[in-house]
């Protein structure tokens, strides 16, 4: 991905281990996006039930002591990227999650609305780990058009 021209990865975990954020070096990264795309496991183990985004994919922007007085980000559009452990059957009513997997993500949508916003529907790659090679293949196909879609369209959302 970051041989497409304008693309910036950054990873939270990588940065801040220790999940200390400067959200004032996040805020200004996030103020030079056009596009911004929050990639991040989503865990629907019995062992550990989080079910939506990290608190660190959001935090640096819209969270913590500056939330209330948060500039908004300069971005014009927003994304979000997802793996599960749990497959569509774990998504239905019959399974341990028991909830479609739409369900987990208005707190991105909203994120990305208060900053100001436009959301995209995010890309979601359900049972992970157990996807075949061709699968991933293709997941990583689709993430890298939609990212040069959205570069392309300066991230407007139309």
């Amino acid at each position: 991905m970051t041989d497409l021209d304008g693309v910036e990865v950054r990873s939270l975990y990588d940065t801040y281990p220790s999940f200390a954020i400067d959200v004032a070096v996040e805020q200004a990264a996030l103020a030079r996006a056009d596009v911004v795309v929050w990639q991040h496991p989503i865990c629907t183990g019995t062992r550990c039930p989080v079910y939506s985004s990290t608190g660190s994919t959001r935090s640096s922007f819209a969270a913590g002591p500056t939330a209330r007085a948060a500039p908004r980000c300069a971005a014009n559009a927003a994304s979000g990227v997802a793996t599960t452990g749990g497959d569509d059957h774990s998504f239905s009513a019959q399974a341990c999650i028991a909830r479609p997997f739409c369900a987990y993500v208005p707190p991105m949508e909203q994120t990305a609305r208060f900053c100001g916003m436009h959301w995209e529907d995010p890309i979601i790659l359900k049972g992970a780990h157990r996807v075949p090679e061709a699968a991933l293949d293709a997941a990583a196909a689709l993430y890298r058009t939609r990212v040069a879609e959205l570069i392309a369209r300066g991230g407007n959302g139309s």
